[in-house]
């Protein structure tokens, strides 16, 4: 594969995406909570979050582990 500049320009997204801080933001009271999971046989993954006044996903916290050979 040679680099062009479509190439660049994803380098460039991902550079920028892993350059912002991750925010995590208060639970807010009585508001609807978003839940993602992800479970594999040797892992799980999760994030807990909530809709802003603008409708913006904003996560509450972020989970993840990996399973023991007891809990796979």
């Amino acid at each position: 594969m040679e680099w062009n500049q479509e190439c660049q320009e994803a380098f460039e997204k991902v550079k920028h995406y892993l350059e912002m801080p991750l925010v995590l933001v208060p639970m807010a009271p009585r508001k609807p909570l978003i839940l993602y999971l992800t479970v594999l046989e040797e892992s799980m993954r999760g994030i807990l979050g909530q809709w802003n006044a603008s409708g913006k996903e904003h996560v509450i916290y972020y989970l993840s582990k990996k399973f023991t050979k007891c809990e796979q």
